[in-house]
This record gives structure tokens, sequence and C-alpha cells, in this order.
């Protein structure tokens, strides 16, 4: 029996509860093929719950348990999955760098946006996908050689200036190891850590609930104004979707199974399941029907919601709980304008009522409190949904299959828009620090505004098959008059009522 030498020691944080964690789940997976050893470590807050706070903090009871844990490692590297998450991340590097002489370096995609704004914290950063750079970087320790020879990296030199090292290529996701779970090596911190294998229902209670969640393409059809897609294509090239081979999803997913019984759904998270090919498609649905057999969910784009997409997976009998579209606006200049996204109106209320009209579930992703937005733009909204309403109305419970999850427009370092924002005056250099470490994207029932009032009376609207409510809201004096500051409190206040009755106090 031949004896695998191990090669070094990584802790791998990641700083959100998310058991399914992609991004460090796939390099954990790499370098265990590799002969390296990896923890994987969801440090919680104090709270013990998932906090986008930027006041979010780890107990000092937290901070020795994680430092004694990273006793013995050669490196320990730290995921950010938003910049929400930098005070939280700067708490623990700057802690576990004084106690621990250990080489930190962070990761993620906020990092590859805007390095410079990490590095006035982390002394290294990966700016690219974190396999090949972490195995250097591991591999530059254990021979005694500096690790600012790592491919991939960023760091400050000595004179204060950002150095970027060669970037890493693209790799072929198919050559990679399947991020199975490794229950003995993954960890949460809370007010002790516990691994998985001491409590599996860490794992159990999200896959039973809202699905196992696998991620098999790369990339994103778009590259819109607030998001990083654009900037990850500029630090790595062209940007292309890179998808996962069909065996390969089947033998995960065929592996969730086994592990997780009373598993009955699985979760697609790539931006499109229907980006694939037709034939690609068929064959994904012929051998998940025939091995897997659970109930799917996923994302897509309008686009890519065609009527032989969709009769293939009913060919299969694959049930589909529900799938989520991008609108984010329902105004075609500030779609064109502002987010630069694809966007065609009438293509867009046919794709809904075509979902509907299968019972097919529909979430609509959407953007508020965007500050380029003008009252026009309110009544495009106001008649879009209108448009909406009326092609509903045949659709037996439609306010059941059609549904809104509505988000606060936020600027990230790095995008076009915050460079654009930031420019126009719409924020300044206090924003970070001042609003975007302190929410978050999803909105609750103190953010009203415009936006949230035309969204209830669209929802009163599907809900009553009475448009009235909605067509109250065409009218721009009403708007403005709405938008005044006391009638924003009394409604506020209203509102905030309404959505403690019919959405128990979540918006």
């Amino acid at each position: 029996m031949e004896i695998k030498t191990i090669r070094g020691k990584l802790a791998l944080l990641t700083l959100n509860g998310d058991v399914f964690d992609f991004s460090v789940r796939a390099i954990a997976a790499y370098l265990k093929s590799r002969n390296f050893s990896v923890s994987i470590i969801h440090c919680l807050s104090a709270e013990n719950k998932l906090s986008f706070s930027g006041d979010s903090r780890l107990s000092e009871k937290q901070l020795m348990i994680l430092k004694k844990h990273c006793e013995g490692m050669s490196a320990v590297g730290i995921s950010i999955l938003t910049t929400q998450y930098f005070n939280l991340a700067k708490q623990i590097n700057n802690y576990l760098k004084k106690e621990l002489e250990i080489p930190i370096v962070w990761g993620g995609i906020p990092i590859l946006c805007s390095a410079d704004f990490f590095l006035e914290v982390a002394d290294y950063v990966c700016m690219g996908e974190g396999e090949v750079c972490m195995e250097e970087f591991l591999q530059n320790i254990t021979n005694e050689t500096p690790v600012e020879n790592t491919r991939g990296i960023a760091y400050k030199s000595k004179d204060g200036n950002i150095v970027y090292n060669n970037t890493i290529p693209l790799l072929d996701i198919n050559s990679l190891p399947i991020p199975y779970f490794d229950p003995e090596n993954h960890y949460f911190l809370r007010e002790d850590i516990v691994s998985l294998k001491d409590n599996m229902d860490l794992l159990y209670h999200p896959a039973r609930s809202k699905g196992y969640r696998i991620f098999t393409i790369k990339g994103c059809p778009y590259k819109c104004a607030y998001c990083s897609n654009n900037r990850l294509s500029a630090v790595m090239g062209t940007q292309t979707l890179r998808k996962r081979n069909i065996d390969l999803i089947i033998n995960e997913l065929k592996a969730a199974k086994e592990l997780i019984s009373g598993l009955s759904k699985v979760l697609f998270k790539e931006d499109d399941f229907f980006s694939r090919k037709e034939n690609e498609l068929e064959e994904l649905a012929s051998k998940f029907q025939k091995e897997i057999g659970l109930t799917i969910k996923m994302n897509s784009t309008p686009s890519n919601i065609k009527r032989k997409n969709l009769d293939i997976l009913k060919k299969y009998n694959i049930s589909t709980e529900w799938i989520v579209l991008g609108l984010q606006a329902p105004s075609v200049r500030v779609n064109k304008e502002i987010y630069r996204r694809y966007f065609k109106r009438d293509e867009f209320i046919e794709k809904i009522h075509l979902l509907a009209d299968r019972n097919i579930l529909t979430y609509i992703d959407t953007i508020s409190a965007n500050p380029y937005e003008t009252y026009d733009d309110k009544i495009e909204a106001v008649e879009f949904y209108i448009d909406l309403s009326e092609k509903l109305k045949d659709i037996k419970d439609s306010h059941r299959l059609v549904r809104i999850a509505n988000h606060t427009l936020l600027f990230f370092p790095g995008t076009d828009l915050y460079d654009r924002a930031l420019k126009d005056g719409v924020i300044n250099e206090l924003y970070i620090d001042q609003v975007l470490l302190k929410r978050r994207v999803h909105r609750y029932i103190t953010d009203f505004d415009l936006d949230a009032l035309i969204l209830a009376m669209f929802r009163i609207s599907l809900k009553s098959k009475n448009r009235s409510y909605i067509k109250f809201m065409k009218n721009m004096p009403l708007l403005k008059f709405i938008n005044s500051k006391i009638i924003r409190i009394i409604i506020k206040i209203v509102y905030f009522v309404y959505c403690k009755i019919v959405y128990s106090g979540k918006y």
C-alpha cells in the first residue's frame, strides 16, 4: 500500500454559514488530490448567525479556538464572499497574524475587483481561481522559497507599491476533482468548533429543506455594470462559460443521495441553467431522471426560457419547483444605460406567462433604491407591471406562481457602476465604511420607497385579479406626492403593518 506524504496544511476560512460554499470546497478538493491537508472552517459571528453587518465580530473565545485549530498549519486562507465581510475578515486576519507566524492569503471575487482595498489589511491576495494559486503558495512555504514567487497573487512591496504576479490560466473544470464533502475536515466555529462528522445536521438540514446545491457552469452570459463578472473578465482574460461534464454532475449528485437520506431537491446554482446546448440539456435530463430523479430548482435568463428547453424537462418527467429570472428594472433605459443588461420588455412578459402556464413558480429578481432612476422610469415600471398583470389574468393562482425578490442597489468597489457613481458624486470615498459595510442587499420592511409600493400594488393586483390597484400608480403627480417626506413616513407605517400581516414580517 502506497503511503502518501502530506505536502503541507491549510486552514481555509469562510465567513458565511453556507455549508455548500463552492469556492472553498473546490479548492480543498483540488489540494487534497495533490496530497495537501485542508480544513474548511465556517467562522460565524459571535451571535452564531450569518451577518452582513460591518460590526460583526468573533468573540474572544472564538478567536482563541480558531487560533488553536490553526496552530501547525502551513498557511491560512480567508475567503471573502462579499465586501460586507471585510471587517470580520480583518479581525480574524489581525488576530492570527499577531498570535501565529503563519502566512495568510485572502481570496474571493470582491478581491479580484478591488485588490488595493483589501491589501490595506491583507499581506497577500489571490487574483484568480484559487486551486493552482494555493498549491504554489503552499509549495513555496514547504520548499522554503519566497511565497512572493507564487503566480496569481498580489501583495505590497516594501516600498508600498502593489505587485501583481502573472495570472494563472483558467482551469478546465472537467479536470478538477469533484468537491465531495469531507465531514471529518469540515468545521463550523460557533460557541465551539464542531465538525460535520460530529453534527451532520449542519449539512442534512439545509440540504433537505432547500435542496442540495451544485455549481456546474462557471461564467455568466451578462456583464452587468453593477456586477463583478465584467471585472472578472478583465482580470482573467476572455470569460467564457465553462460547463462541467454531465457524468461528473451525475456522480456528485449520486454521492449526495447516498450521503443525505431523504434528499428531495437539487438546486443548480449557475447563472443560467438553460445556457446548455439542446443536446447537452437532453443528455443531462435523461441521465438525471434515470439516476437521480429529484425535483430541481434553477436560475436562468429570459432569452433561454424556450418551449423546447421546457419540453425536454417535461419529456423526462423532471419536476421544476422554481426558476429565478433577473429583471432588475422594468425600464429599458435603466437596463441599457445604467445596468448594461440585455432586456426586451415584451419577451420578459411572455416568458413569465410561459412558466406560469406550465405551473412553474418564478421568482423575479429586482433592484430598488437606484439613485439614477427618474420618475419617468417609475412610470415605465408601473406600465410594465400593468401589462404583466394583464398577461397573467388567465392563469389560476398567478399570485402564487409569480413572486418578487427585491434587493437594494449597492455599489461594490471595482465594478463599473461603483466607478461611475463615485465620478458622478452619487457616492463618496466614505461610502464603503458608512454604507456598504453596514447593510445587505436584501430588503426589509423598513426599506420603504416607491419601488416597494409599486411592487405591493402589483402583488395585490395579481391576487385580486383587479388591475386597478397597480393602474392607480400610473400617475406622475401621485408618485411625486407619495415620495414627499411626510407622506412617505405615513405610508411606511401602513406598509409595515401590511407586510407583518401578509408576509410574516419578511419583505
